[in-house]
């Protein structure tokens, strides 16, 4: 059996991202797989670099909720086929929507 290493519980959560890395003004978008209080899982086309940092917006399915704005760093990169990647991803900061313009 594989031990937990996380820190906090998983909540599946299947809704829409889009991200860009910092001082870039080209996004991209993916989805979030499931989310904690302290990262995520993404699934995205463009392979990530572990240890790269990019700014996140990620979307309620709830219509009446506003977008998550935050900058994490990726921890890990997993090939899943089909050119999807896997991204585990720490959250660093949550922003205002003004600081997260770019996303």
């Amino acid at each position: 059996m594989i031990e937990e290493q996380r820190q906090t519980t998983r909540h599946e959560n299947k809704s829409a991202i889009y991200y860009t890395f910092p001082g870039m003004s080209e996004r991209a978008s993916g989805r979030c797989i499931n989310l904690s209080n302290n990262g995520l899982l993404l699934e995205c086309e463009q392979q990530v670099q572990p240890d790269s940092a990019i700014h996140v917006c990620l979307y309620s399915s709830h219509e009446d909720s506003q977008p998550l704005y935050m900058l994490v760093k990726i921890v890990w990169l997993k090939n899943i086929g089909s050119g999807q990647f896997h991204a585990g991803a720490a959250i660093k900061a949550i922003m205002a929507a003004h600081d997260a313009i770019h996303v």
